[in-house]
């Protein structure tokens, strides 16, 4: 939680500061030549990341092979950012482009050269020392780039910043982990790797450029009004809900790997790991479907009050999917990747047609299509789930049950609070109420529901993660 929720602070600190001292201009030529640099950093980083944390008899080789593979790799994409650096500029008639994304992509051989080291911290449960790596990155590069911006070299503090964030991680990640790599590739351990990594970081880019394609076709249609609008709403949900799901699933996938030959184990992990999550994340985000009103206007103001229907229905959908959010990654720990790819594709497709048939009928129609996506994909990852770790659809479900019911109890009670004693309170008193009153109703309520919730997982994050600290390299 500390790596993930610092590392997402730091990015709202980095562009709010920079965006001080940098102009328009600057900052576009700089997200110009990230797009490119943060993609393909993404594929040197996870290509073989799931596949080293998965794999059950992992050996020497196999990391061996790895780590030269990735640092390759990480070299190749830094000249290949040389080579179509001159073709990207005179596309967007920008020639500074050129040189920036030139010297961005040396933040590649970094990605390349910390890739193996961060899979075996994460498959060895070392949060602790992923954290250090991380935040230590981020906030050298954000300082060096301030100092940067504040001297006037410009565009260049983004670059800078780009290539010390993943040159001091890679650094830090090498100092935690303390690796001895033998010089050579196995082609045959590689062999192992490549069918699952493959599809994994398939399965990835499918899901990321989902969203992508959702808000230019979103965009086009809609137009930049509607799409602000939309867009706030996905900030706003998302940007939470992304750090939740990130913090659980980098536990879930080594912790499911252990328990992959042993499906009751690793059933009974499932339904552990959704019981306690539901606990955490539902009524949060049933809390921000019941308060979004307020707290548009007060963090935003009324001029974004149009946003707030949005902000519901994603609020909505977030419930919807945690119950479900550890499906994807047990069916990679079981070495089943490629029904992710399969999922993911058909919410791609669900979403691209969708918005190309119904998106130019206006901003509800646009967000139905966002909706089906997840309604039409999350039965039949349900369904895959069901075949290969035979656990119900029934039992997948129902550790959300106590999170629901508390949830829905406190939503209920805060309606009826507002209507009837808030509603002519000034938005940020009556927000401040409902907050902590909702926090009080659901506590309550779930201890009677359920009274063994909370303490189960506070067992489980203050005892039994201690015991699962055990490396295999």
């Amino acid at each position: 939680m500390l790596e993930t929720g610092g590392l997402t602070i730091l990015s709202v600190v980095s562009i709010v500061i920079l965006a001080r001292y940098l102009s328009p201009r600057e900052i576009g030529i700089a997200a110009l030549a990230l797009g490119v640099v943060q993609v393909l950093c993404m594929i040197v980083e996870m290509l073989f990341h799931d596949a080293l944390v998965q794999r059950q008899n992992l050996t020497r080789r196999h990391v061996d092979s790895v780590f030269w593979t990735t640092t390759a790799l990480g070299l190749l994409f830094t000249l290949l950012c040389w080579w179509i650096a001159a073709p990207m500029a005179a596309l967007f008639d920008e020639p500074e482009l050129a040189p920036v994304l030139s010297w961005m992509g040396l933040a590649m051989v970094f990605a390349g050269l910390g890739a193996a080291p961060l899979a075996v911290l994460r498959r060895d449960l070392r949060f602790r020392a992923l954290t250090i790596r991380s935040l230590s990155g981020r906030v050298v590069g954000l300082v060096a780039a301030i100092g940067l911006a504040i001297g006037g070299f410009g565009v260049w503090a983004l670059v800078a910043q780009q290539v010390l964030m993943l040159g001091v991680s890679c650094a830090v990640g090498w100092w935690m982990a303390k690796p001895r790599y033998r010089f050579g590739i196995s082609l045959t351990g590689l062999a192992e790797l490549a069918a699952f990594a493959f599809a994994s970081v398939a399965a990835l880019l499918i899901s990321f450029s989902t969203v992508r394609v959702f808000t230019l076709l979103a965009g086009f249609f809609l137009g930049t009004t509607a799409l602000g609008f939309i867009n706030l709403a996905f900030r706003v949900v998302d940007t939470l809900r992304d750090v939740l799901e990130m913090v659980s699933n980098q536990v879930a996938l080594p912790f499911f790997s252990r328990r992959q030959q042993d499906l009751s184990a690793l059933g009974r992990a499932y339904y552990t790991a959704t019981d306690f999550t539901c606990t955490l994340t539902v009524p949060l985000f049933a809390g921000l479907f019941i308060t979004a009103p307020d707290l548009v206007v007060v963090v935003f103001g009324e001029n974004w009050l149009p946003a707030v229907p949005y902000v519901q229905l994603l609020a909505i959908l977030a419930v919807l999917h945690f119950p479900h959010l550890y499906a994807q990654s047990t069916l990679a720990a079981l070495g089943y990747p490629r029904h992710n790819v399969s999922v993911n594709a058909l919410a791609f497709v669900i979403c691209a047609v969708g918005m190309l048939i119904f998106g130019p009928m206006g901003a509800a129609a646009a967000m139905t299509v966002w909706t089906a996506r997840l309604v039409l994909s999350m039965p039949v990852r349900a369904a895959l789930l069901h075949r290969v770790a035979q656990i119900s659809i029934a039992s997948q479900t129902r550790a959300a049950l106590p999170s629901f019911t508390a949830s829905g109890v406190m939503v209920t009670l805060l309606w009826l609070l507002h209507d009837n004693m808030l509603w002519n309170w000034p938005p940020i008193e009556r927000l401040a109420a409902m907050v902590v009153t909702g926090g009080a109703i659901y506590a309550m309520t779930l201890l009677l529901v359920s009274p063994g919730s909370i303490p189960r997982l506070y067992q489980f994050l203050f005892v039994e993660m201690r015991k699962q600290k055990n490396p295999v390299l």
